[in-house]
């Protein structure tokens, strides 16, 4: 099996801030949250949510990803834009405020 150095750099997946970011893709901060908005930017497969902190995950399997993310316009396609199921924890319950 041969590994070139272009394949090994697909896969290595950084972490960076939403600064960091728009200025790689060389977008603006509402263009940052519109991707978001329609559902090309799906919260723990393109970015993680740590509190209030947003840290957006680079590579460039995901950047293609994104590509095909926004030319996406079958309902089978929309489907596989769902982000991956949250098991339920003490942190994520909400707070009944009405008892």
């Amino acid at each position: 099996m041969n590994v070139t150095k272009e394949s090994a750099q697909a896969h290595i997946l950084e972490v960076i801030a939403p600064e960091e970011f728009i200025r790689r893709l060389g977008i603006a901060r509402s263009t940052l949250h519109l991707w978001k908005s329609k559902g090309w930017l799906v919260e723990r497969r393109h970015f993680l949510k740590i509190g209030k902190k947003v840290l957006y995950y680079w590579s460039n399997d995901l950047l293609l990803e994104i590509h095909d993310n926004s030319h996406c316009t079958s309902l089978h396609d929309k489907e596989r834009l769902k982000p991956p199921p949250v098991q339920a924890t003490l942190s994520n319950r909400r707070v009944n405020w009405d008892y």
